[in-house]
């Protein structure tokens, strides 16, 4: 992976084949995870390591990570009334396909610790 983009695809994907979504009206959770995941001593990718977040609300936030979100709910979900950020079956099924191929020891660790986290 040599992306933030690119790894969100995948952990949103390989949560999603587990039954858990990230909720979108509860941004906070989702920023709160990636934080931990930035400052974790387990050993990650570059690109986490990069990621900013400010503190301007009660909660750490990373625009980028934000903007990311934003950008996969309007173009790659399906509507639901629920909030969840819930990825067509086309895209989600082949985002699971690739995430598969790349044995990525760190992605697996970030699936173990998000399904404790949103479950």
């Amino acid at each position: 992976m040599k992306s933030l983009g690119e790894f969100t695809n995948y952990l949103v994907a390989q949560l999603q084949d587990q039954d858990i979504n990230f909720n979108l009206r509860n941004k906070r959770k989702i920023h709160e995870f990636f934080y931990f995941l930035k400052t974790e001593t387990h050993e990650k990718p570059s690109f986490i390591d990069r990621l900013c977040f400010d503190w301007d609300n009660s909660y750490p936030k990373s625009p980028k990570l934000a903007d990311h979100i934003n950008a996969l709910h309007g173009f790659v979900c399906v509507p639901n009334y629920e909030g969840l950020l819930k990825l067509d079956e086309e895209v989600a099924k082949r985002w699971q396909e690739q995430a598969k191929s790349l044995d990525s020891d760190y992605l697996i660790h970030a699936v173990s610790l998000a399904k404790e986290y949103f479950s």
